[in-house]
């Protein structure tokens, strides 16, 4: 699975303007890559390469 470009925005619970997963309430990046905790559940992310970016 190859995610380009996903963003993740605090406060937002939509994308395009369209209901996705509902609030996220925390996100904690490792080595390994990322997990998020909210209203969807917990969900870990697993990744070779992956980067943060300052939101503009």
């Amino acid at each position: 699975m190859t995610f380009t470009g996903l963003s993740i925005s605090a406060n937002s619970t939509t994308v395009d303007n369209i209901p996705c997963l509902g609030e996220i309430e925390s996100i904690t990046e490792s080595d390994l890559g990322f997990s998020f905790e909210g209203d969807m559940g917990f969900i870990e992310v697993k990744a070779n390469q992956h980067s943060v970016e300052k939101a503009s």
